[in-house]
């Protein structure tokens, strides 16, 4: 089951796009006579197969709203009417047929699909898990017309017989069909990638113009449709009114709220769209981040810092000051600790310089345990308080078995018109200086105002 809160999100909100579109489309329902195959359950069954019993009594509910909204505006039989609390003359006893059946349809799938995950089961369960849940979705519908509204003359043993008619055995058939299909599709390669992605990008990438400018889409496609339609229907009423034809006031109600399902169905597809959309959107931003990125530090690789840096110089007017930090003894940490401990060495180091610079620096790994932190618009005694944090809190790091742990900063001034090249010499010159005084310290490069220590 879909843990990552997100992904859930997009993925509940794909099957429920898609139950509207087949309640108020041709796709839901089709009749090829004698058989009628309905496609309404399929959404139900595969959000329960992958999101569980919650996002199954989700989808099972907006399969009863949908059922609702249509029995209550169409010109339908009675059989139809009694699905709507406004027509059937019984509420209660609709919101039970139309809602509760399919909630409980909807969470039982979930429950039996996620026992059958949880203990591994053969797929001969899965096979038997869509044809038991399909069955009781159908003999409660049944069992509920039966009960509350005889007049519709659909008894229980009628409704057994139709779950045995070739229409329902086609039934069974395609949702087994479909439920191995997805079963098949969510484990092969393609799919582990996109959820890695998605799960990628919502753990590091926080783009939230991305997610904005995708929701605001949505709404301003929304909007344009809704208007098309307002469009529509005035000029329809108007065409109707010149040729003397007068629809009456329930035909006109019946009407709009056809149009508005078509609106809501639109919706629906341009979700879908946008789904999409955020799937390789997700996509291409991390190749963009990986890009300008050190994969294990998180922090601006070499070349996109120093552009960084060469950039930020050139337009400054005021004190800026380049620092360059690596930890000290680090061949000998690897060599006595292991690699993987010095790899949660330089993360941590990394973690250190993010949270001290992030608001008053761009920091940058340059290679090995070599890192980098331009400053800009900073007075020379806080960018000393900053060195001093930093050598401080890295002497204070705790990492489990691994004792020692320090590093030495240079830290040069920048001039205006000096670009990274001209600058690094002089803080690693600064940074030599450090290591030369004992380490586990920083030098200020003489070349400044004043001397550090």
């Amino acid at each position: 089951m879909i843990k990552d809160r997100q992904l859930y999100l997009y993925i509940l909100l794909f099957f429920m796009a898609v139950e509207v579109i087949l309640a108020f489309s041709a796709f839901g329902y089709i009749v090829i006579e004698p058989i009628s195959i309905t496609f309404m359950t399929i959404p139900v069954i595969f959000g329960s197969y992958v999101l569980g019993p919650l996002a199954g009594a989700i989808l099972g509910c907006v399969f009863g709203l949908t059922s609702i909204w249509k029995a209550s505006i169409s010109a339908v039989a009675y059989a139809d009417q009694v699905f709507s609390p406004i027509l059937s003359g019984a509420p209660l006893e609709s919101l039970i047929l139309s809602l509760g059946t399919r909630i409980a349809f909807g969470f039982l799938a979930g429950l039996i699909f996620l026992c059958i995950r949880r203990y591994s089961l053969p797929k001969l369960y899965i096979v038997a898990g869509v044809v038991f849940v399909n069955l009781f979705h159908s003999s409660i519908v049944f069992l509920c017309l039966d009960l509350f509204f005889p007049k519709t003359n659909i008894s229980f043993l009628y409704g057994l017989e139709r779950l045995v008619s070739p229409s329902g055995l086609l039934n069974y058939t395609i949702n087994v069909l479909a439920i191995l299909l997805l079963d098949k599709f969510i484990r092969t390669d393609f799919m582990a990638k996109v959820v890695s992605e998605l799960k990628y990008s919502n753990r590091h990438i926080r783009n939230k113009s991305f997610y904005i400018a995708n929701i605001s889409f949505i709404l301003v496609l929304s909007l344009i449709f809704f208007g098309l339609m307002y469009h529509f229907y005035g000029r329809a009423d108007n065409l109707l009114h010149y040729y003397g034809i007068s629809l009456g006031a329930e035909v006109e109600y019946k009407l709009v709220n056809l149009g508005m399902q078509l609106v809501v169905t639109t919706v629906s597809v341009f979700i879908i769209v946008e789904i999409a959309i955020i799937i390789f959107g997700n996509y291409f931003l991390r190749l963009l981040f990986q890009s300008r990125r050190d994969m294990m530090t998180l922090l601006l690789n070499k070349n996109t810092y120093i552009r960084h840096v060469n950039a930020s110089i050139s337009d400054n007017t005021s004190s800026s000051y380049l620092l360059i930090l690596d930890v000290d003894n680090f061949k000998r940490l690897n060599d006595t600790y292991g690699h993987p401990n010095g790899d949660k060495v330089l993360i941590g180091v990394a973690h250190i310089l993010k949270s001290v610079f992030e608001d008053s620096g761009v920091v940058g790994r340059l290679g090995g345990d070599e890192f980098s932190v331009f400053c800009e618009d900073i007075p020379q005694k806080d960018i000393e308080e900053l060195a001093n944090q930093i050598c401080s809190r890295v002497s204070g790091m705790k990492i489990h078995g691994v004792h020692g742990i320090s590093c030495s900063i240079g830290v040069a001034l920048c001039c205006p018109g000096e670009g990274f090249a001209d600058v690094y010499p002089r803080a690693d010159e600064a940074l030599y200086k450090a290591k030369e005084m004992g380490k586990n310290r920083y030098f200020l490069d003489p070349s400044a105002p004043e001397t550090g220590r």
